[in-house]
């Protein structure tokens, strides 16, 4: 079987209709994705009675090439195919790595190889990647930027079967940023708790997931688009009181992120509501928010705070600051922003 780079979901798919490749080669740098495979690989495509004999996982640091080839060439006990799973393989040394090429130029067509490769990627260029594209299965493990995260929860609980209300997503998105298997772990959470067809609100995301649903980040970027200075003051106490609710880089970012979809909006002029709200990447039930906050920041002053953030990021991390507690750094930086 030949491949380039297949999507998660298309890959998902086959595996499912179990249409099997010889070879899987999982590299990337988000190691959410890479590890939902490998559980699969590791779960789904054998019957436990099966595992017993045609399951073998190896590590890369410790792993000998040698070993991996050797399972490898075994022929599956009392089952159709066996799954060998090769984890950490970016420990691995390179040169022993590329040992392994004997085995994927000619793979048994019973045995399952899968090379999980997190954090890291082949140079397309070598012998050895184009080997793997000509034998497997090559997935590259796709980072989702903190902009694309309202729509992959959604997207997320749909295929769980669930539902939630854009503030609840927006909520899970800005307190979390894009740890994609901490967020799949806290709608677990939720999921456990939820009773029967009951919707995700502000209400359970704070109870179960410990988000204040008055006091976060998703809150202070309301209260600044249309310059509510009373309730950005509460905002900022609660901060203050609870730093751990909202660390500074985090806010931050997610500031920055607000102001550049406010900065595109000025940009856009004469398009319709759902083709702003689409290229925004946000939800049209926010676009009203960002609207109203053009009223009161104008472009240039979008683009001067959108270099204020650049130059605060700098400081929350050490460089040409004088050590400052967080709170009084953003409290400083919030007012920056309102002038």
């Amino acid at each position: 079987m030949k491949s380039t780079s297949i999507s998660y979901s298309a890959l998902r798919q086959q595996l499912q209709q179990e249409q099997y490749a010889p070879i899987y080669w999982l590299e990337g740098d988000e190691a959410y994705f890479i590890d939902k495979l490998v559980q699969f690989f590791e779960t789904q495509v054998l019957t436990e009675q099966e595992r017993d004999f045609n399951l073998h996982i190896f590590y890369g640091e410790e792993a000998d090439w040698r070993d991996v080839v050797n399972a490898c060439r075994q022929y599956p006990v009392f089952a159709q195919r066996q799954v060998v799973i090769l984890k950490e393989a970016q420990q691995m040394p390179m040169s022993q790595m590329q040992k392994l090429e004997t085995y994927i130029a000619q793979p048994l067509a019973s045995t399952i190889f899968v090379v999980a490769y997190k954090h890291a990627k082949l140079d397309n260029r070598t012998s050895f990647a184009r080997l793997i594209r000509e034998k497997g299965i090559h997935f590259v493990s796709p980072v989702i930027y903190d902009e694309q995260l309202p729509n992959w929860i959604e997207q997320y609980l749909s295929e769980i079967k669930l539902k939630a209300t854009p503030q609840a997503i927006h909520m899970l998105a800005e307190h979390i940023g894009n740890d994609l298997s901490r967020i799949s772990m806290e709608i677990e959470k939720i999921r456990v708790n939820l009773k029967q067809q009951q919707i995700i609100d502000e209400h359970v995301v704070e109870k179960y997931v410990g988000i204040s649903r008055e006091y976060n980040v998703f809150q202070l970027q309301d209260a600044l688009a249309d310059k509510n200075l009373p309730r950005i003051m509460g905002i900022l106490r609660y901060f203050s009181m609870n730093p751990r609710s909202a660390p500074l880089q985090l806010v931050i970012s997610s500031l920055y992120q607000f102001f550049v979809k406010l900065w595109q909006l000025h940009s856009l002029q004469g398009v319709s509501e759902k083709t702003a709200a689409e290229h925004l990447g946000v939800h049209p039930f926010f676009l009203k928010r960002y609207k109203q906050a053009t009223q009161y920041y104008s472009k240039q002053v979008v683009e001067r705070n959108i270099l204020l953030l650049h130059a605060y990021n700098l400081k929350s991390v050490g460089i040409d600051q004088v050590p400052v507690e967080e709170s009084a750094l953003l409290q400083e930086l919030v007012f920056r922003l309102l002038e």
